[in-house]
C-alpha cells in the first residue's frame, strides 16, 4: 500500500501542476478586463519574487550575483517579454486560443530550437511529427479564423500568442543552458528576479490611468491566482513529480495542460472552441509526442 500510495502521489502532483496552469489562461483573461495589460505581470511576478525570496531568507540563502547573470536570459525573454506579449494578447484574443496555441505550438518551437542550437537529431519520426503539428495548428487557425466572432482584434491577439509560443521557446533554450548551472527551482526564482523589476518599471506609467473601482475582488482573486497558485505552487509540484517520475513519464501530463485551459476557459468565461480547433489540438499533441518524446521539460511553464 505505502509503495502504490508513492507512486500515485506524484502523478497526483503532475496533474495538479497542469490544473493550475491550465487556470492561468481565464484568470489572465479576467484580470486585463479591469487594467491595462502592462500592470497584470508586475503584479503577478512582484508577488511571486516576494515568496521566493521570503523563502530564501527563511533558508538563510542570500541573492547570489552569478546566479542572476545565469538567468539574465531566460529572465529577460521568459519573464519580461513572454509576459508582456502573453497578457496583450489575452486583452485581444480569447483565454480559449491562447491555451489552444501556446502550450502545443512552443514545444513545436522549441523543438527545432533545439536542434539548430544544440544540434540535436533530427530523424524521420521528428520530421513526420512536426508535419502532423503543424497541420493540427493549420486548423486550430482556421476554426478561429472562420468563428462568427472572429474581428482584427482576435486575429492582432492570436499573433500575439504565436509569438509568445516563440519567446517561451527562446526561454526553454536559454534555459536549458542555465540548467547547467542552476537547478529548476533556482532558474524559476531567479528568472523572476531579473524580469519582474523590468515589469515593474514599465507598468508604473500606467498606474495613474487605473480607476480604483476596477481592482475589485475577482480583479484580485486573478492575480494571486496566477501568481501563487500558478507560478509558486504549480512549479513546486511540477518539480517534485518531476523528480519523482523523471522526464519521460512527467511529459505526459505537460499535454494536459491545453485540456484544462479550455475546460477552464469554457466553464468561467463561456469560451467554447470549435469542434474544427478540438481536432486541431489533439493532431497537434499527437504530433509533438511523436516529434520528441524525451523532449527536456520546461523549468517555468507559464
Amino acid at each position: 500500500m505505502k509503495k502504490e500510495t508513492r507512486s500515485t502521489l506524484p502523478v497526483l502532483e503532475l496533474v495538479i501542476a497542469a490544473a493550475l496552469w491550465g487556470g492561468m489562461w481565464p484568470a489572465g483573461r479576467l484580470s486585463v478586463r479591469s487594467v491595462p495589460p502592462v500592470i497584470v505581470p508586475a503584479l503577478r511576478f512582484g508577488i511571486a519574487s516576494a515568496v521566493f525570496l521570503s523563502a530564501g531568507a527563511v533558508r538563510r540563502e542570500p541573492l547570489s550575483l552569478w546566479k542572476l547573470r545565469a538567468a539574465l536570459a531566460p529572465g529577460i525573454s521568459g519573464i519580461l517579454l513572454y509576459n508582456l506579449v502573453l497578457y496583450y494578447a489575452l486583452h485581444w484574443a480569447p483565454a480559449a486560443d491562447g491555451a489552444m496555441i501556446i502550450p502545443t505550438l512552443n514545444p513545436i518551437f522549441t523543438l527545432w530550437a533545439s536542434v539548430l542550437v544544440f544540434k540535436e537529431q533530427v530523424t524521420r519520426g521528428r520530421v513526420l511529427g512536426l508535419a502532423l503539428a503543424l497541420g493540427g495548428q493549420a486548423l486550430v487557425f482556421y476554426g478561429a479564423l472562420t468563428s462568427v466572432s472572429t474581428g482584427s482584434e482576435r486575429l492582432l491577439g492570436d499573433a500575439f500568442f504565436v509569438l509568445g509560443a516563440l519567446l517561451w521557446s527562446i526561454f526553454t533554450v536559454t534555459g536549458k543552458k542555465a540548467l547547467e548551472r542552476l537547478s529548476a527551482l533556482e532558474l524559476t526564482a531567479y528568472s523572476c528576479y531579473v524580469g519582474t523589476p523590468l515589469l515593474i518599471i514599465l507598468a508604473l506609467p500606467a498606474l495613474p490611468d487605473v480607476p480604483p473601482a476596477s481592482l475589485t475582488t475577482g480583479f484580485w482573486v486573478a492575480v494571486f491566482y496566477m501568481s501563487l497558485a500558478a507560478t509558486v505552487i504549480g512549479n513546486l509540484l511540477w518539480h517534485r513529480g518531476l523528480h519523482e517520475l523523471g522526464a519521460a513519464r512527467a511529459s505526459l501530463c505537460f499535454y494536459l495542460i491545453p485540456v484544462f485551459g479550455l475546460i477552464f476557459s469554457a466553464a468561467i468565461l463561456g469560451e467554447k472552441p470549435t469542434a474544427v480547433q478540438l481536432a486541431g489540438v489533439a493532431i497537434v499533441l499527437a504530433g509533438v509526442a511523436l516529434s520528441d518524446r524525451s523532449r527536456p521539460l520546461d523549468a517555468l511553464q507559464t
